[in-house]
């Protein structure tokens, strides 16, 4: 649907310009925790690329909401270990001690998991999906505000 109002707009558009878009999708039970039939449930108000930006939002809700496909679905051997344990300490979530993906790395990377809203991702079987590992590559630090 996304693709569709872009298509649309490089086609040339609302003559009016852009400002907005919005997206719903309804399945029963398909809202978080099946407490409701928002399966998808996106507004951009105002935005100089509501499109665009409308389709970034859904990356996120995809991310934290819609489960890996088993595809998608990696085991953690010793490299992608050894790239966890450094991933995690560039992002502050681990101190370096090492470069085993050990129980400490398990650890941190759950709880990093958790801070970052991806608990639902959460694994509990030495795999990884690639949407957490490319969120992890991707993560950037927040400046610290001073005190």
């Amino acid at each position: 649907m996304v693709a569709a109002l872009a298509a649309g707009q490089r086609a040339g558009g609302d003559k009016r310009g852009q400002q907005s878009a919005a997206l719903i999708v309804v399945k029963p039970n398909g809202g978080y925790g099946g407490f409701n039939d928002r399966y998808v449930d996106l507004r951009v108000d105002d935005h100089p690329a509501p499109i665009d930006e409308l389709a970034r939002l859904l990356e996120l809700h995809k991310l934290y909401h819609f489960p890996a496909a088993p595809e998608d679905v990696l085991t953690i051997d010793d490299a992608l270990g050894r790239e966890l344990v450094r991933e995690l300490v560039r992002a502050g979530a681990i101190t370096p001690s090492g470069d085993a993906f050990d129980e400490a790395a398990r650890a941190a990377l759950v709880a990093f998991m958790h801070v970052e809203n991806l608990e639902n991702r959460v694994r509990d079987d030495n795999t990884i999906d690639r949407q957490t590992l490319g969120y992890l590559r991707a993560f950037r630090k927040p400046p610290e505000t001073p005190a």
